[in-house]
């Protein structure tokens, strides 16, 4: 039987029974539709309001609930209904759905309603697409609430005045929404012996409290959220409130309180928490505070990225008996982690490249594996445990912090790094306190803040430890103050704490090792009665000399031993070890003093000059430094060209010169085994001036007298084995005045012998360099100025072939050379000194090549030789004369 509605029709209650089929045509109005065991369809129709039991609805177009007869728009019990495109407007509730086998679907429609938009209870099951649904009473209006029901609802958008949706004992999946209310978005609860714990689940969605709590759990459940975000707004704002065990997890999310982000309450059984690139934000609170019961552990777990953000600067918050696992991976976490109280408990691992910039206030068992954690404060914490590629970073800056572990520490690789002013004993430094024992191996590392270097005596307490001192820490890398080194030392006997200290470790004594290797050998003449150590005269032959095979009592070089009474003779302080990278330094300043170093004879030739020269000089030096501590070689070239812009015939001139030249130097301390690079890059420029009073009738005889002024720039860098590469710039001034006399020894016509000494004294000027390293120390080459001179014999000959087609003059001389000027340079205040005579010998020998077309070559070789300095240098050279 069907019923058909015009839309001339009186507007009146209709009933459709047993089957039959209700319709309502466009226009049409009816007052109150009831449909049992029947079937309603509706298209663009004016319905005031529908009760139906076991049917089937569907609504079309039009209004439902518009005339205002009742409170309710819709209700449904084991009716499948399909509303699209449909304005739903209710006094009270806008579709309320009981029992099992109800299933409304509603499309592309509105719902305004004053106290429920959205009713379901007792197994209904609610489908909402596209659907804009709004509960507008403000002290007491919901726009969904499930009660033992389901919900899906996708694109759509909800608002109340008190709370968008509440699951209770429900399930809700949500995509692609927003949800907004007052006092809560969502409020999902599980009563006590319920079959399921609610869940929802929500994608891409937007939950919004505008003053209160954006998710509220109660009584377990569990929570899914996906590229989705939880905003709790208001004066105490909450993303989200669990007060129960909870399962929660979101993966790309955002969760965001305007006080707190997370906060679990009342955890009364074991609860799971997994954050996947997710980002939770507390405005003033903490980013996730916990406050557990009796019993239940939470376990909280940051992935791929996950970030916490808090006003308080608390990122996480185990209060009264909290239980707290805390796992980070592949995230970086930027803030504190607290137990608040001493029942409260608080672990952490970090791994898989996670970090941790920030305090640890009472945690109990730390990990780090593959992960690193920078300490922002003193911190303590019970048990810590560092793994391969791990670091633990105590300080940060230039401040320093006290990292504390009640128990015990257990190193499996990792590194421990200390801020320390390497300086005296009592210098600052990062600490590291452990009550318990320690085992296993880690590996230290000292950044110097500041630190001058000092010689220590008992040294710089790094690591204490109140246990069993059973592991091993190493020092990674190196440890620079100043000119010093600075090594890892363990303290002796009872003492199991460490120290840094400016000396080398002392190698262990072999018979600790390996006590049996030092049990003095049985006598194999006297196998009965052998020779007593201590007492080596035989007490039944007192005459028997003792045995030569086996010495008295050997001193250990290592640990001597006093023979008297067994203790350790009193022996002077250690001298410091001196890192080697002083020693570059003077390498670069002594290479610039001697790189452009041009005398008269190097650009001349003798008396075979050109009016135009070139000459390529290298080098070879070798010399100690630092109470001969270091060993330093190096090499040098250099390029020097020049014209004599004005010359006369008899050898009177003025010109210039350009200069280019390198060096590079390998400073070594074999006490500690490292070394450190020098480089020098230079140039110069310079003016050049001669005068000649040769004889007339012998043009190589006679006085000269030659001046000249040079201006050189360097770039230098230093390179020190496991630091950070130091680059510096020096300038400086030279200038030298030299003088001559050649005396004609005899000869034949095409064959003369000269004898010539020589006088030069020259001033160098450096422009003050003060160079900053990277690890704080001050280099400075204040004293570089001074004087320097030489004084020496030339002997030369010269042979014309037949008609002077070509020359040679073939030379030896012998030098006296002296300097005033310091070779050395002070690292914060403690100078570095090379050990260069002031005074060395030189001796050096070559000749020179003239054809008459106008080019000359030359060649020659010197040697330097001083008590522990050694230069050997070849030279050669082109001119030309017109």
């Amino acid at each position: 039987m069907t019923q058909t509605i015009g839309p001339g029709d009186i507007a009146e209650d209709w009933t459709a029974n047993d089957g039959a089929l209700l319709e309502l045509l466009p226009q049409s109005q009816v007052l109150l539709a009831f449909v049992n065991d029947a079937r309603l369809s509706a298209v663009d129709a004016l319905l005031n309001g529908v009760m139906t039991t076991n049917a089937r609805i569907d609504i079309r177009g039009g209004t439902l609930g518009r005339l205002g007869r009742g409170n309710d728009a819709a209700l449904f019990r084991a009716t499948v209904a399909n509303l699209e495109g449909v304005d739903i407007i209710a006094a009270g509730t806008g579709i309320k759905a009981l029992r099992n086998g109800t299933d409304v679907s509603v499309r592309n429609a509105t719902l305004t309603a004053n106290q429920f938009g959205v009713d379901a209870s007792d197994g209904a099951i609610i489908r909402l697409e596209g659907v804009q649904v709004e509960a507008t009473n403000p002290t007491n209006s919901y726009g969904i609430r499930l009660v033992d029901s389901r919900a899906t609802v996708s694109d759509s958008q909800v608002r109340a005045g008190v709370t968008a949706m509440v699951l209770a004992n429900s399930e809700a999946d949500i995509t692609g929404s927003i949800v907004t209310g007052r006092n809560y978005g969502i409020a999902i609860s599980t009563a006590p012996g319920a079959a399921l714990p609610s869940q929802a689940r929500l994608d891409t969605t937007r939950i919004t409290a505008t003053a209160g709590t954006a998710v509220q759990l109660t009584g377990g459940g569990t929570l899914t959220l996906r590229d989705s975000q939880l905003l709790g707004g208001g004066s105490g704002g909450i993303g989200m409130l669990a007060r129960s065990a909870i399962n929660l997890a979101a993966y790309g999310s955002r969760i965001e309180g305007s006080y707190d982000g997370l906060r679990m309450e009342q955890i009364f059984t074991d609860s799971s928490v997994l954050l996947d690139n997710t980002h939770v934000m507390a405005s003033r609170g903490d980013a996730i505070n916990i406050d557990g019961g009796l019993r239940g552990r939470t376990r909280i777990d940051l992935r791929n990225g996950t970030t916490l953000t808090s006003g308080s600067g608390t990122l996480v918050r185990a209060r009264s008996s909290a239980s707290v696992d805390l796992q980070v991976s592949a995230s970086h976490l930027v803030g504190d982690l607290v137990a608040q109280n001493t029942n409260a408990t608080l672990d952490v691992t970090l791994r898989d490249g996670a970090t941790l910039t920030g305090r640890i206030d009472n945690g109990k068992a730390i990990a780090v594996h593959d992960a690193q954690w920078q300490l922002t404060g003193d911190s303590t914490i019970a048990s810590l445990q560092i793994g391969s590629e791990a670091a633990v970073a105590l300080g940060r800056g230039d401040t320093f912090h006290r990292l504390t572990i009640g128990h015990d520490f257990t190193g499996n690789g990792g590194t421990l790094l200390f801020n320390t002013v390497l300086a005296g004993d009592d210098a600052t430094t990062d600490t590291l306190v452990i009550g318990g024992s320690t085992q296993g191996a880690a590996n230290v590392r000292v950044n110097n803040i500041g630190g001058a270097g000092a010689q220590t005596t008992q040294g710089i307490k790094l690591i204490s430890v109140g246990g069993a001192s059973n592991g091993q820490f190493t020092l990674a890398g190196r440890a620079v103050g100043g000119q010093y080194e600075y090594f890892l030392h363990k303290g002796s006997g009872a003492d199991g704490d460490w120290y840094l200290r400016s000396i080398l470790p002392t190698p262990p004594d072999p018979c600790d090792v390996d006590p049996a290797s030092c049990t003095p050998p049985v006598d194999p003449v006297d196998p009965v009665d052998p020779v007593d150590p201590v007492n080596p005269v035989d007490p039944v032959d007192p005459a028997e000399p003792v045995d030569p095979v086996e010495p008295v009592n050997p001193v250990d070089p290592v640990h001597p031993v006093d023979p008297g009474d067994g203790n350790p003779p009193t022996s002077p302080r250690p001298d410091p070890v001196i890192r080697p990278e002083g020693g570059a330094y003077l390498a670069n300043l002594r290479a610039s003093q001697d790189m452009f170093r041009i005398g008269y004879h190097d650009r001349s030739a003798g008396q075979n000059g050109g009016r135009a020269w070139a000459r390529v000089d290298g080098s070879r030096i070798g010399f100690d430094a630092a109470s001969r501590q270091l060993d330093i070689h190096g090499n040098s070239q250099a390029l020097s060209v020049g014209a004599d812009l004005w010359r006369t015939s008899n050898g009177n001139g003025v010109g210039v010169m350009l200069s280019s030249g390198n060096a590079s130097s390998t400073s070594t301390n074999p006490l500690s085994g490292y070394y450190a690079r020098g480089k020098v890059k230079g140039e110069a420029l310079g003016v050049y001036g001669t005068w000649r009073a040769g004889h007339e009738a012998d043009p190589y005889a006679g006085f000269y007298l030659d001046g000249s002024v040079q201006r050189a720039q360097f770039r230098n860098r230093v390179e020190g084995v496991g630091l950070d590469t130091e680059r510096y710039d020096s300038r400086a001034w030279q200038g030298a005045l030299e003088a001559g006399y050649a005396f004609r020894m005899g000869g034949a016509a095409n064959r003369s012998l000269f004898l010539e000494p020589q006088l030069q004294v020259g001033y160098n000027r450096w422009d003050d360099t003060r160079h900053t390293e990277a690890n704080g120390t001050l280099v400075t080459t204040e004293d570089a100025d001074g004087l320097f001179g030489r004084v020496g014999l030339r002997l030369s000959g010269v042979t014309r072939w037949e008609g002077r087609a070509a020359q040679v003059q073939p030379y030896l001389a012998v030098n006296w050379l002296h300097n005033r000027n310091e070779s050395q340079i002070r690292m914060d205040d403690e100078a570095v000194d090379a050990r260069i005579p002031r005074s060395r010998a030189e001796v050096s020998a070559g000749a020179s090549l003239s054809f008459v077309n106008g080019l000359g070559l030359w060649a020659g070789l010197a040697r330097q030789q001083a008590s522990g300095y050694h230069q050997t240098s070849a030279q050669l050279g082109v001119n030309y004369r017109w």
